[in-house]
């Protein structure tokens, strides 16, 4: 009878631990979806060179002034000289 009582112990709190840890993981108001939703959310967006094809964050795009994106000054120039 002290086994099966111990035993029924040591499942509640194991399941309340599991609950709490499964409570705390998601954020208030939203799903564990939606959390991984928002870690890509705010993720740049990627352009491709036209002179080699690399594709680079837009921030570090070269842009000319003909609107095409370059990973570098380099291939910008190579380009205009084509």
């Amino acid at each position: 009878m002290k086994l099966l009582l111990w035993g029924a112990i040591c499942f509640a709190i194991v399941m309340w631990l599991l609950r709490t840890k499964k409570v705390s993981g998601t954020p208030p108001g939203g799903s564990a979806h939606n959390s991984a939703e928002s870690k890509h959310g705010n993720a740049e967006p990627m352009i491709r060179c036209v002179q080699c094809g690399v594709h680079i964050p837009l921030s570090e795009a070269v842009i000319s002034r003909s609107n095409a994106a370059f990973c570098s000054e380099e291939h910008r120039l190579q380009h205009s000289a084509d």
